[in-house]
């Protein structure tokens, strides 16, 4: 973790999907700080999480707890 400082920072997110048949959290308490210039590697077995962590923060789906900021701007 780095700090106030940095370009975006996901703060205990829950990432998942809605759907007609209700919520599906596939993630939750997921938090981590971004710095210019860092590099990130995320890993996880199949079916882990990895691209419904990334589409959330995109925008693709909702945050459906917690909160993801880029450059201290709540991305909700």
């Amino acid at each position: 973790m780095t700090g106030d400082d940095a370009v975006l920072k996901i703060i205990n997110a829950e990432c998942g999907y809605r759907g007609r048949n209700g919520t599906r959290i596939v993630l939750e308490g997921v938090s981590m700080d971004i710095d210019h210039g860092m590099v990130m590697c995320v890993l996880g077995r199949n079916g882990a999480g990895k691209t419904t962590l990334f589409r959330t923060v995109l925008g693709v789906n909702p945050v459906l707890g917690g909160r993801i900021e880029l450059d201290g701007r709540n991305i909700a």
